[in-house]
């Protein structure tokens, strides 16, 4: 039997072979009301936990020992969950020299990214320094940054004072009794030769003060010649020098007399040898050397 169909409406009825009639749009229908599974919401996973050094600076209020260097040690985090604690670390040097400048741990809250900053300080000592600041866990990648070495200068030790200096006159007996030698070597031993200004019984030893006295005089048919010393093997103590060399010509009277061994200003050797000659019939030579010493107060020129 040949199908024929017609349009009502809006509703396709057919004829099927059978003779049977059908709906299409009951159909159509029932296909859109068969229930959907529900739907599967998906589960984003939670990034780890991470942390780094993210910078570390060294700063220093100058370059000596003594000086107060400031650490800072930037530490960045981000990801997981919850509140962590973050461990840090700043120490200098290394190997056997290492020394801890600091430690301690930060609670953070974990999700988004952040950052915190350890501070330190140390005084620095003399040498040359390299500073570290870093997160005490091997298992976290770029967990120590380095900060350039800092060299630290020992500081000046400032000069004492210079000491007052005070002058006093070269004592012969001081000095004979510290060991220092005295000669006459005159080839007429009552004629001529030195001794103690101060107290030498030669003709009362004329303007008599501290030093030595020389002298030649005639003494029986001859005339006299004699080069005595004075201040023989001995030489100043305690930074005294020769400040001045005074030799007064007391008497001069047929005869004359010589340096041939005159000390210097600023040496410590007053050595002093002297060639005098009287001749006839009544030559007469008399010096008086007087040895001004500076040193600094309170110490001892002669020990």
């Amino acid at each position: 039997m040949r199908m024929r169909h017609w349009v009502i409406g809006l509703t396709l009825v057919g004829v099927l072979a059978s003779g049977t009639l059908f709906d299409a749009s009951l159909v159509s229908a029932s296909k859109h009301l068969q229930p959907k599974a529900p739907l599967q919401m998906e589960k984003k996973a939670t990034a780890p936990f991470k942390v780094k050094v993210k910078g570390f600076e060294a700063s220093a209020t100058g370059s000596k020992a003594g000086d107060t260097v400031t650490l800072k040690l930037t530490i960045e985090y981000s990801g997981g969950s919850g509140t962590k604690s973050v461990p840090w670390r700043i120490w200098r040097d290394s190997g056997q020299g290492e020394k801890e400048i600091a430690r301690g741990q930060k609670e953070v809250t974990a999700g988004a990214t952040g950052t915190f900053t350890a501070t330190a300080t140390w005084t620095a000592t003399a040498g040359s320094h390299v500073f570290y600041g870093g997160i005490p866990i091997p298992e976290i990648p770029d967990n120590v940054s380095t900060r350039t070495t800092m060299v630290f200068t020992a500081p000046k030790v400032a000069a004492p004072p210079a000491p007052r200096l005070v002058t006093q006159v070269l004592d012969y007996q001081k000095a004979k009794l510290a060991g220092a030698t005295f000669a006459s070597a005159s080839d007429n031993a009552s004629g001529g030769g030195q001794c103690n200004w101060q107290s030498c019984d030669m003709f009362q030893a004329p303007q008599a003060q501290p030093g030595v006295f020389f002298f030649a005089s005639v003494a029986g048919a001859f005339g006299t010649k004699v080069t005595p010393e004075a201040y023989g093997n001995f030489t100043l103590k305690n930074s005294w020098k020769i400040k001045a060399v005074q030799l007064v010509e007391i008497k001069k009277s047929g005869g004359d007399w010589q340096w041939r061994v005159r000390p210097s200003e600023g040496s410590n050797n007053p050595f002093t040898r002297i060639h005098l000659w009287a001749d006839m019939p009544l030559g007469d030579v008399q010096l008086g050397l007087k040895i001004v010493i500076e040193g600094p107060e309170g110490t001892d020129p002669y020990k």
